[in-house]
């Protein structure tokens, strides 16, 4: 673009201004400027007439040769071109004729095209042209035979999504590193126990999809997706002392307050999705209330009201109030030194003597909802998957039916969804059909 805006420029005070000045005098590979200045903008007149005009001989020779048998013309065919000459100190003629003496070659291109070829028969010869030329005034600007196209804008590289999880999870990471004498105590934990590791990373393939995706779609820390790691090690059926249950370790009250429904059906607290959810909102409004995500992490786990008032006296005492500065119980004291060192293996596994396993970076499950209850041995057979599988992804149930609710879902792994639908319906995955599937009849409710 800059290049061609320079040719630009000098065309115009060429056929403006007339100037004989070095400035305005246009690039030649001759040593000296033309002392002519109308038979600089002549030459440039006729090289533009001469593009357009040989696309409309063109046009015209083929339109000749409409509605007869076509024939290649013989490639010794010279194309040739005359430009009806001016003198150098006449004004610009207001009309420029070109013929042609020979037939169109097949090799001819059709101007604007660069491309298309004309097709002529032999002896066939283009009639005369005319064009009225441009105004005297008008810019005609020079065409730049090494000058690319303007507005053709080559295809920029698309860079491929990771496909192992782990590489876009530490990509992720946008909390600041906590710098504490601790993380080394809880590196070297995690690094001595590599087996008890690689089994929670096994049960995190499950669900990390699924919560590294909510994340970025709230725009939070992805280091955050580590934290079932600390809070239940993915266990999905993991209870607590203090009663708090799943992979978020809710207890029963926060549970209530974001929508997880706990009776003698299910409890909700253990259901991947709404557990998931409830904990991102949560963990979204804490960050809201503090401005920070080490104090929001810490609320997390020790609750707002107590560190809302441990930031109080810390700043009472003269302290900054970051989570560093706080007076907090053990519990909450290593709680974030444990997710910092979790944090650094999954950055560097090999610097700890540790291989993670790889996560494929594309959805696990599928969530299929159905309008009668359904035994859950029942459902693990049409999903042809065993009941721990089953139960892995759907851990909420209390009892051995998926019943209690209006409506009925269940997680299912996505290779085996479209597949538990077709055997449900009575057909297996060729197509043919099967024992069609019976709903389970709840005791006195109809269904």
């Amino acid at each position: 673009m800059p290049r061609l805006k320079s040719r630009q420029h000098s065309a115009t005070r060429s056929h403006c201004s007339r100037s004989t000045d070095s400035d305005s005098a246009p690039s030649s590979p001759s040593s000296s400027p033309s002392p002519f200045p109308a038979m600089r903008h002549h030459r440039l007149l006729t090289l533009a007439v001469a593009a357009t005009l040989l696309g409309g001989a063109v046009g015209s020779a083929a339109a000749t040769q409409s509605g007869a048998d076509t024939q290649v013309a013989s490639p010794a065919s010279v194309h040739s071109v005359t430009v009806a000459p001016a003198t150098a100190a006449a004004a610009v003629p207001s009309t420029a004729a070109i013929s042609t003496s020979a037939p169109l070659t097949a090799s001819t291109p059709v101007a604007g095209t660069g491309s298309a070829t004309a097709v002529a028969t032999p002896g066939a010869t283009a009639t005369a042209t005319s064009v009225t030329a441009p105004a005297s005034g008008t810019n005609v600007v020079e065409p730049a035979r090494d000058t690319p196209l303007v507005g053709v804008v080559g295809e920029m590289p698309v860079e491929a999504p990771p496909t192992d999880l782990w590489d876009r999870i530490r990509a992720g990471y946008s909390m600041p590193d906590l710098d504490d004498p601790l993380v080394a105590k809880w590196e070297k934990f995690y690094a001595d126990r590599p087996d008890y590791l690689a089994r929670i990373v096994d049960r995190s393939s499950k669900y990390m999809f699924y919560i590294v995706t909510e994340l970025e779609r709230r725009g939070m820390p992805l280091e955050i997706a580590l934290l079932p790691m600390i809070e239940s090690a993915f266990n999905p059926v993991a209870h607590s002392s203090a009663k708090a249950a799943g992979i978020w370790q809710f207890i029963p009250s926060t549970g209530v307050n974001y929508g997880m429904k706990q009776d003698w059906w299910a409890d909700s607290r253990r259901d991947i999705v709404a557990a998931t959810n409830g904990a991102l909102e949560y963990l979204s409004r804490l960050n809201g209330m503090f401005g920070d995500w080490q104090l929001a992490l810490a609320s997390y786990n020790w609750g707002e009201g107590s560190v809302g008032r441990a930031v109080a006296r810390s700043r009472a005492a003269g302290k900054d109030g970051s989570y560093l500065s706080l007076d907090m119980p053990a519990e909450t004291r290593n709680y974030l030194p444990k997710l910092q060192a979790v944090k650094n293996i999954v950055r560097n596994p090999a610097a700890y003597g540790i291989t993670i396993a790889s996560i494929a970076n594309e959805p696990y499950f599928k969530t299929i909802t159905l309008a009668h209850p359904i035994d859950l041995k029942r459902a693990a057979q049409l999903a042809e998957m065993s009941e721990s599988e089953f139960v892995a992804l759907n851990p909420a149930h209390n009892r051995p039916v998926i019943g209690g609710r209006g409506e009925f879902q269940m997680l299912l792994p996505a290779d085996k969804a479209d597949h538990f639908l077709a055997r449900r319906s009575g057909r297996n995955g060729d197509g043919n059909r099967v024992g069609a599937f019976k709903p389970f009849q709840l005791p006195g409710n109809g269904h």
